[in-house]
């Protein structure tokens, strides 16, 4: 019998694919990275059906939020002037005291004592027979 030279089938791997998967849609790869399948995928369906369920509600909400937000415009700047007041007044004493001349300048720490460890000492016992 004579040899032949091989010549691997380019629909080998597409036929074990379709007889996996019992579809006939091969899956392409690009590089290194999976184009159209993987958990990126799942997250931007997820994300795209999220967005696609809000859209509607958001449009219909609009209107209704800009009245209120233009409602609450006056309280929420009065509010706001108030807490950047207090945030800079208790800026202002913190700087303040920082500054301030300290009692007892110059003095120096005391340093920590460390505690020394007392080991335990080891008795021997004293119930050994001689012979050993």
């Amino acid at each position: 019998m004579p040899l032949v030279a091989y010549v691997p089938d380019p629909r080998r791997y597409e036929n074990v694919f379709v007889s996996q998967t019992g579809g006939s849609a091969l899956i392409r790869y690009r590089g290194t990275l999976q184009n159209g399948s993987g958990f990126p995928q799942i997250l931007k369906n997820l994300f795209a059906k999220l967005s696609a369920f809000a859209q509607p509600i958001l449009r219909k909400a609009a209107p209704h939020a800009k009245a209120a937000l233009e409602a609450a415009t006056p309280h929420l700047q009065e509010a706001a002037t108030g807490a950047i007041k207090e945030v800079a007044s208790r800026a202002g004493t913190a700087i303040g005291k920082r500054f301030a001349s300290q009692e007892g300048e110059g003095v120096r720490k005391k340093r920590r004592v460390r505690r020394k460890v007392l080991r335990v000492k080891r008795i021997p016992p004293t119930n050994i027979p001689d012979f050993l």
